[in-house]
């Protein structure tokens, strides 16, 4: 009989904290951008589009450079390599001028109001957020706190991964590394170096393009936990607060009940024997 409520047991608990996991994954997906404060589809299929082909013409002009130093070169070639950087040039001030147009029109466009898109974004992040605050505490504190716990780990372990590898690049910044790893590259260019001493330039270049990608994604997780903490540190209060309204709307329902019941009892017909007669009072 014990052994089968411990089994009964575990199976609840692993019930709650496949609910919590569930919860923590929706809350953990990016939210989708607010339209009032986007640029236009063409500006952002610009945007997407010129950053593809600005990382793709990285990848094409230094496996051109890796050829032309160890491999055999027609005489054209070098008008070819030309050709790849001014591409690459193209698209990258493209994507510079698309952001920065969309963004000059979105300011232009609120510009009785320079923190419209900030509070806009805090206006939808207070309401859902309130109502996910609300499911986080149905579960009780233990688990609450047993979830942070698990979901702190993952993504600080995931940062530190990231910081091993490409370095923090928070504190960097992605434009500093990109052109330290740009100054390196013309260095080794001038000094017709040997292709090893090219491979750790290559792979910085790419790993802080990951790490800033990566790092960009960290901020709703940061959230997540900061909403975890409030969860759990007013936990306590919740539970109170639901428990009064509770009891307050028993206590309301019961006063209910018997003031409907007395005015049965009052106005109920008196019987011949439970009439009163009145004594008779003497001089």
């Amino acid at each position: 009989m014990l052994s089968n409520t411990l089994v009964k047991d575990r199976m609840l608990e692993s019930e709650k904290l496949n609910a919590l996991f569930q919860l923590l994954e929706e809350m953990t997906r990016p939210r989708a951008s607010i339209k009032t404060f986007t640029p236009g589809k063409i500006a952002q299929c610009l945007e997407k589009w010129s950053m593809y082909g600005f990382l793709g013409t990285i990848v094409v002009f230094l496996v051109m450079i890796a050829w032309q130093r160890y491999g055999t070169t027609s005489p054209g070639f070098r008008h070819i390599l030309l050709g790849v950087y001014l591409l690459h040039l193209a698209l990258s001030l493209t994507y510079l001028i698309t952001v920065t147009v969309g963004s000059l029109s979105i300011l232009w466009r609120h510009r009785k109001k320079p923190f419209a898109a900030m509070l806009a974004a805090l206006k939808r992040d207070l309401q859902q957020d309130a109502d996910t605050l609300k499911e986080l505490w149905t579960f009780d504190k233990a688990t609450l706190a047993y979830g942070l716990l698990q979901y702190r780990h993952r993504w600080s372990s995931f940062d530190g991964r990231i910081a091993m590898i490409s370095g923090d690049v928070r504190k960097l910044g992605l434009f500093p590394a990109l052109a330290a790893v740009s100054i390196s590259a013309a260095t080794l260019l001038k000094e017709d170096s040997n292709l090893y001493l090219w491979a750790p330039v290559i792979l910085a270049a790419c790993f802080y393009l990951v790490a800033f990608v990566a790092h960009a994604s960290r901020e709703r997780p940061q959230q997540v936990i900061e909403l975890l903490e409030y969860a759990i540190q007013h936990a306590d209060q919740f539970t109170s607060s639901v428990r009064a309204e509770s009891n307050t709307q028993a206590l309301l329902s019961g006063n209910g009940e018997k003031g409907a019941e007395a005015p049965e009892t009052h106005n109920k017909p008196l019987s011949a024997n439970e009439a009163v007669t009145c004594p008779a009072t003497t001089t």
